[in-house]
């Protein structure tokens, strides 16, 4: 399985327990995310791709914008204010994009950003669930 294959190739674990994603651990794995998600996201015709701005999504971000050729940026939180950096997204479909997201909050709020911004938000996408990861980080090392 894609996911679960690509998971454990990056799965960190942390010595108190639980367990992260890091792309950083293996290049391959990051090119096989992204192409993966490109192919999953062609369909929907997007002009940019959006993510938080960790590090893990970025890179995902980047190299997804860089596949399908379109725009991209990228939302952080500034003490409770939501700041993209990234081109004008006024009517621009965009893909809402992240490594893995940390539950359905964060898929809302990033959409409620980018459609208060003026975009419209046609695709969300995720490489790794967070049930998948939850489950791995339960296994024995």
């Amino acid at each position: 399985m894609f996911e679960l294959d690509n998971a454990r190739s990056i799965l960190v674990r942390n010595p108190s327990g639980g367990a992260d994603l890091d792309l950083m651990v293996s290049m391959t794995t990051t090119a096989s995310v992204i192409a993966h998600l490109a192919k999953e996201l062609r369909e929907y015709d997007i002009d940019a791709v959006v993510t938080w701005e960790g590090t893990d999504d970025v890179v995902v971000g980047f190299g997804l914008a860089q596949e399908l050729g379109t725009e991209r940026a990228c939302v952080r939180d500034d003490m409770g204010k939501l700041l993209i950096a990234g081109p004008d997204l006024t009517d621009k479909r965009i893909a809402a994009v992240a490594l893995t997201w940390s539950d359905q909050s964060a898929r809302d709020v990033l959409k409620t950003a980018l459609t208060t911004a003026g975009a419209v938000v046609v695709a969300q996408a995720e490489a790794i669930s967070q049930a998948t990861l939850t489950a791995l980080a339960e296994e024995p090392a």
